[in-house]
């Protein structure tokens, strides 16, 4: 009785799974607020385990991401799908916001936002690459990548091997004989570098669509310089971080401007 009365107040005296299932049910803007509650909590929350099953639970449950911008700040507003039935305190709506930099003139293409992957986004604000966790409000401006390209490609892609994100950024050479992808480099988010790094890329091509990441694999559309074949489906490894081809049907039409690629079962489409 004298050591319950010791940890009465406190939430040790609660069993860790009975701790695990209440953290799994809150929304996710909340949790990273509770790691101060207590030692127990904070390796609870900041456990791989813990972080794998709200992943899990959350993939689960699909929702809506819609993004807008006003009076100089870009917001990120998470909606639950209607069609879906579950607990309301499940699929509470949660914004954020972050400002953007308005020093130079708006541009339509200034401000890209591309698909997310497991729960992250990443987008451009005019010469910043930002990655964030729209359903906690977290936000990780990346280094600046010194270039004097103009023509920039962004993709993010997730290695579920050794559990790191990584972000590819390449630049585009347009002259009047050719068009082609140069400058590949790539930054690990959390991996304890500061920097980008350069990679080699031995696949000639210029990207034409946004990717999708599935698998550990980054799914692309590109162009070709060949005559031959002018479309390519260009596979990026996250782990190894190495470009393939990926062979097209004969009847797959050109990729053009605005043409999206899409998940289907794990599948591209």
């Amino acid at each position: 009785m004298e050591s319950v009365k010791k940890e009465k107040g406190s939430s040790s005296y609660l069993p860790q799974d009975l701790i695990e299932k209440i953290l799994l049910n809150l929304p996710a803007k909340s949790i990273p607020k509770l790691v101060v509650v207590s030692k127990l909590w904070s390796s609870i929350i900041r456990g791989k385990n813990f972080i794998d099953l709200y992943q899990k639970q959350s993939l689960s449950r699909p929702r809506f991401l819609f993004s807008f911008d006003r009076e100089s700040t870009r917001f990120f507003q998470i909606k639950p799908s209607q069609s879906l039935k579950a607990a309301p305190s499940s699929y509470t709506s949660t914004v954020s916001s972050f400002s953007l930099n308005l020093d130079t003139p708006l541009y339509p293409l200034s401000y890209n936002v591309y698909p997310p992957v497991c729960g992250l986004i990443c987008f451009q604000d005019w010469d910043r690459l930002v990655v964030s966790n729209p359903s906690t409000g977290q936000f990780l401006v990346l280094p600046k990548v010194r270039t004097k390209r103009k023509g920039i490609s962004i993709f993010l892609g997730y290695d579920p091997v050794n559990d790191e994100y990584k972000v590819l950024w390449m630049t585009v050479l347009q002259t009047s004989r050719k068009v082609v992808s140069e400058e590949h480099q790539v930054f690990t988010i959390g991996g304890g570098g500061a920097a980008w790094r350069m990679i080699k890329c031995k696949v000639r091509h210029c990207p034409a669509t946004k990717g999708i990441c599935s698998n550990g694999l980054v799914y692309y559309g590109a162009w070709s310089n060949s005559k031959r074949q002018r479309s390519l489906l260009v596979c990026f490894d996250v782990r190894l971080e190495e470009f393939t081809l990926v062979k097209l049907p004969d009847v797959a039409e050109n990729f053009r401007r605005g043409s999206v690629l899409l998940n289907y079962h794990s599948k591209v489409a």
